[in-house]
């Protein structure tokens, strides 16, 4: 299966909001490792007076399965889902 690349826009999240999703993030990737095992990498970054996030994902299934633990993550903290722009990947590189 080709990889995919996810990209996220929160226009109103701000870092510390991003920092308490990724802390409950990491906490469910440690109890489950397995679900992020595909996930290439993960980014997220400041974007204006919001956040932006952007994955590399070995495919769009482990994608999926990972973004059903990371909407209940979103709604424990109160924060709306944006849905996300994929692509296929082409090219990776390191």
């Amino acid at each position: 299966m080709p990889r995919i690349a996810a990209e996220f826009r929160f226009p109103e999240l701000t870092q510390a909001q991003y920092d308490r999703l990724i802390e409950d993030f990491e906490a469910a990737e440690a109890a489950d490792p397995d679900l992020v095992a595909e996930r290439v990498i993960h980014v997220g970054m400041p974007d204006g007076d919001g956040w932006f996030a952007f994955d590399v994902w070995e495919s769009a299934e482990a994608f999926q399965r990972m973004g059903q633990m990371l909407a209940s993550i979103f709604e424990a903290h109160g924060v709306v889902p944006v849905p996300p722009t994929v692509y296929p990947v082409h090219k990776t590189m390191s």
